[in-house]
C-alpha cells in the first residue's frame, strides 16, 4: 500500500533534479554569453584603440613631414606596422596624406562661368556652407544638380540646377574682421625648388568678396538679400568711401632681398578715388551687383621704391613686360620673382547702417594657373589613417600654409 506514494515522491524528485539542471545550465550558458561578449567586446576595444593610436602616430609623422616640406608640396607615406603585433590576429596599418594644392581634377565644369579654373577655397571645403563634400564637390558641369544650403531657418533648401557651382557655399570661406588669410603664389616640389603658379601674362588670379545673406540663410539668389555695407560714414580721411579689405604681395626680389607689394591708395578731398586698389565699401557693394570681383592680376600696385603697375608685372620677368611708372630709374622696380604671397585681411569694422555690423564676409579665389598641379591652397590638409583588424580611425588637421600678419599702411 505505501509503494505508490513513494513512486510519486520519486517522481516529484526527478522532476526537481531536472529543473535545476536545466536552471543550472541556462545560468551557466548566460555567463558564458556575457564573459565571451565581454572578452569580444574588450578585444574590440583593443583594436579600435590600436587603429586610434595608428592614426595618432601616422599624423604626428604627417605633422613633422610638413613642417620639414616647402610650401604647397603633397606628401603621401603608407607603413604596415604588421611586425609589431597588436592584438591576435589583427594587421596593424597606418599611413598619412598631406594635401597643398588645389587637384587638378577639382576645375569648374562648362555651367560655372568660369570654365576649367580652379577655385580656393578647394571645392567642397568651404566653411561658408553647412553640407559640404570634399569628396563631391560641386563643380557644375553635365552631373550639376542644384546645391544644398540652409536658410535662414535652418532647414535645407535646394538650389536651381541653372545656378552655376561658384557660387556654392561650399566653395566659399568665411573672413572676420582682423582675420588674414595667406595664399602662397608658389609651391615646392619634390626636389625642394620653388615654382611659381604665375609664370605667363595670361594667367588669371581673381579675388572675389561678398557679403552674407541679411537673414542668414547660407545662399541667398538675389543681391538685394545680402547686406550692404554702409558708405554714408563720415570719416575724417576718407570721407565716404572707406577701406574694408586691404591686401599685400610680399617676396624676394631675384638678389634675395625681402619686398613688399602694396594696393594703390589716391586720397583726393578727403575721398578714396575709384582709382584706388585698396576693396572699399563702394567696390564690394557695385561688385555685388555683378560678379562679386575685387581684385585681379591687372590691379595696381605700389612698391617701396614707389613704383606702380599691374601686380602681374611685379610677379614676372622684368624682360617681358612694359614700362612700369617709377619716381626714378628701371632698376628701383622690386620684382617679386622668388616665393611670392599674396596676403589680404578685413582691415575695419562691417558696418551695415541701420542693420547693425556685419558679421562677416565671404571670399573666393578663382584661378587658371597653367601649373600642372593647380594653384596653392590657404591650408595643408594632413589627413592620417590607422586600421587594426576591421577597424579604421581617421584623423584630420588642417593647417596654414604660411603664417604672419599683414603689415597693413594705408598711406605709403
Amino acid at each position: 500500500m505505501n509503494t505508490t506514494p513513494y513512486s510519486k515522491k520519486s517522481g516529484v524528485s526527478t522532476l526537481i533534479a531536472l529543473g535545476m539542471i536545466t536552471a543550472i545550465l541556462l545560468f551557466s550558458l548566460l555567463v558564458s554569453n556575457v564573459i565571451v561578449t565581454s572578452i569580444r567586446q574588450s578585444a574590440n576595444v583593443n583594436r579600435a584603440n590600436e587603429a586610434f593610436y595608428a592614426a595618432e602616430g601616422a599624423l604626428e609623422q604627417g605633422l613633422l613631414a610638413n613642417q620639414q616640406a616647402g610650401v604647397g608640396e603633397s606628401l603621401s607615406d603608407d607603413t604596415d606596422y604588421a611586425s609589431l603585433g597588436g592584438t591576435a590576429g589583427s594587421r596593424l596599418q597606418a599611413g598619412y596624406e598631406v594635401k597643398g594644392q588645389v587637384p587638378v581634377k577639382f576645375k569648374y565644369g562648362s555651367a560655372s562661368g568660369y570654365e576649367d579654373m580652379y577655385g580656393i577655397p578647394t571645392p567642397g571645403t568651404g566653411d561658408a556652407g553647412t553640407l559640404c563634400d570634399p569628396v563631391r564637390p560641386n563643380l557644375g558641369g553635365s552631373d550639376y544638380d542644384g546645391f544644398i544650403y540652409l536658410d535662414g531657418n535652418g532647414d535645407e533648401q535646394k538650389a536651381d540646377k541653372n545656378i552655376d557651382a561658384d557660387l556654392d557655399p561650399c566653395n566659399w570661406n568665411k573672413i572676420y574682421l582682423g582675420d588674414t588669410v595667406t595664399i602662397p603664389l608658389y609651391y615646392t616640389d619634390t626636389n625642394g625648388n620653388a615654382v611659381n603658379i604665375i609664370t605667363s601674362p595670361s594667367d588669371e588670379f581673381i579675388l572675389r568678396i561678398k557679403t552674407p545673406c541679411e537673414d542668414g540663410s547660407e545662399w541667398c539668389a538675389s543681391s538685394s538679400n545680402r547686406y550692404s555695407l554702409d558708405e554714408s560714414n563720415d570719416d575724417p580721411t576718407y570721407g565716404t568711401n572707406e577701406p574694408v579689405v586691404s591686401w599685400q604681395i610680399t617676396g624676394k626680389t631675384p638678389s634675395g632681398a625681402q619686398t613688399v607689394l602694396d594696393p594703390l591708395v589716391q586720397v583726393e578731398f578727403d575721398t578714396l578715388q575709384d582709382t584706388s586698389t585698396i576693396i572699399t565699401e563702394k567696390k564690394i557693394n557695385e561688385m555685388s551687383n555683378i560678379s562679386y570681383e575685387t581684385l585681379y592680376l591687372t590691379s595696381v600696385g605700389i612698391d617701396l621704391n614707389k613704383c606702380r603697375g599691374p601686380i602681374k608685372y611685379f610677379l614676372l620677368d622684368a624682360l617681358t613686360i612694359p614700362p612700369i611708372a617709377c619716381p626714378r630709374k628701371h632698376d628701383d622696380w622690386s620684382f617679386i620673382l622668388n616665393e611670392p604671397l599674396f596676403k589680404f585681411s578685413v582691415v575695419s569694422s562691417l558696418d551695415g547702417g541701420i542693420n547693425g555690423n556685419i558679421p562677416f564676409l565671404e571670399y573666393q579665389i578663382i584661378s587658371n594657373t597653367n601649373v600642372s598641379l593647380g594653384p596653392v591652397s590657404d591650408t595643408q590638409k594632413i589627413t592620417a589613417e590607422g586600421i587594426s583588424g576591421e577597424f579604421k580611425q581617421i584623423l584630420e588637421v588642417k593647417q596654414p600654409q604660411e603664417s604672419g600678419l599683414l603689415e597693413y599702411v594705408i598711406q605709403q
